[in-house]
């Protein structure tokens, strides 16, 4: 556990799954909202772009992703649609450095705060409890 903890340190990319049931890395599992993905789509689109200052590259409305980057980062956002007002949020992201630090963890950590702040949480991963 250890020597993954030294990788996971170095890494300079991590992603959400739900296949991820670490209690311990609760934000790389993915997330569910009440929402729409209309609402999903603004509200990422303005975290990405006002919190994490990352510029809009792209937006596929086909396949619900959407990407942004900076000089440092990049970050690819993938909408599920449950139903009409349930939508699941997985994220990877890359940083453009030699060793990661512990960096892409603390943006997506920061994204998925920032997003609850816009969206309604209703689960992490499969639990029922937020």
């Amino acid at each position: 556990m250890a020597l993954e903890n030294i990788v996971n340190f170095f890494s300079t990319m991590c992603e959400t799954a739900d296949s991820n049931k670490d209690p311990n890395k609760k934000m790389l599992i993915t997330h569910y909202y009440t929402s729409n993905y209309e609402k999903a789509k603004s509200a990422i689109s303005n975290v990405c772009q006002n919190a994490l200052n990352l510029q809009m590259v792209n937006i596929d409305d086909h396949y619900h992703e959407l990407f942004f980057e900076s000089k440092k980062a990049y970050i690819i956002v993938t909408v599920g649609i449950i139903s009409p007002y349930e939508i699941s949020v997985d994220a990877k992201v890359k940083v453009n450095s030699l060793m990661g630090l512990n960096k892409p963890q603390k943006m997506l950590d920061a994204f998925y705060k920032e997003l609850g702040k816009k969206l309604i949480l209703k689960r992490i991963g499969g639990s029922t409890d937020a």
